[in-house]
């Protein structure tokens, strides 16, 4: 059972003495605690599967209790490992085309964020314009006031004229 814990550590060795100093490393725990199950390739996975096909009277889980309190859970923690890292590599795919949309969802934020600036601008410039039509109206206004107000008078010296 400790052959394949260490497999899964990339460590390929049958002999004891090896496994237990593996084992009884300082980091081990922290090692098994920090396990990215990414880490573990489809190949390494299938491969300690078969080993642990071969040796399934030591994956028993009440035989590996029995024999020791320490490997029990280890032997659950390796058996959730190998599951884990099934579900990773099944939504392998998935993970990429998410990736993939994130960098298009990034790319949209980024041009809704121009665009918006752009629009400010368009707003700022439409006030401007909308400051100078107004303006030229109230100017166009005055001079068609004192263009009646002149035809009147215009008017009213034709007929002054007119009457001479």
């Amino acid at each position: 059972m400790l052959r394949v814990v260490v497999r899964i550590f990339g460590e390929y060795t049958d002999e004891w003495n090896a496994i237990k100093n593996f084992i009884r490393n300082k980091s081990f725990i922290s090692n098994v605690l920090n396990f990215d199950p990414h880490s573990l390739t489809g190949d390494l996975r299938r491969d300690v599967e078969r080993e642990m096909e071969k040796n399934q009277n030591s994956f028993v889980k009440e035989v590996i209790y029995r024999a020791s309190l320490a490997a029990g859970p280890l032997a659950d923690w390796t058996r959730a490992i190998l599951k884990y890292s099934k579900v990773i590599e099944s939504i392998k795919p998935l993970e990429g085309e998410l990736n993939k949309l994130m960098k298009a969802l990034d790319g949209s934020k980024k041009r809704v964020i121009q665009c918006e600036e752009e629009l400010a601008l368009i707003d700022k410039k439409v006030k401007e314009l909308k400051g100078i039509f107004a303006t030229k109206t109230s100017e166009a206004q005055v001079l068609k006031n004192e263009l009646e107000r002149s035809q009147a008078t215009l008017l009213t010296a034709r007929n002054l004229l007119s009457k001479l």
